[in-house]
């Protein structure tokens, strides 16, 4: 090989070695994007969470309301319907 060719050799692993940075940069860019996307989703999940566990102590808590008003209010009922029999009483008189 003449010395022209083994120039036009180093040039070309040159070039392909250059490519091959590049191409390792990119993929490192690629790999540290996608990285920071799960990142992003996994405080975005965990917020998700935080708002669901909220969600279900308020439904909880309005549960809890609701059962102690249906409690209630079958005592007004009971209570009204032992008024009506005494008013009913009462009127009969």
């Amino acid at each position: 090989m003449t010395r022209s060719d083994w120039i036009k050799m180093i040039g070309i692993l040159m070039s392909l070695a250059v490519a091959a940075v590049g191409a390792a940069f990119t993929a490192n860019h690629s790999i540290l994007t996608n990285a920071d996307s799960v990142v992003r989703l996994e405080k975005a999940d965990e917020k998700q969470d935080v708002r669901i566990n909220k969600l279900e102590e308020k439904t909880s808590s309005i549960d809890s309301r609701l059962g102690r008003i249906e409690t209630q209010q079958m005592a007004n009922t009971k209570l009204l319907e032992k008024l009506d029999t005494k008013m009913d009483k009462v009127l009969s008189k």
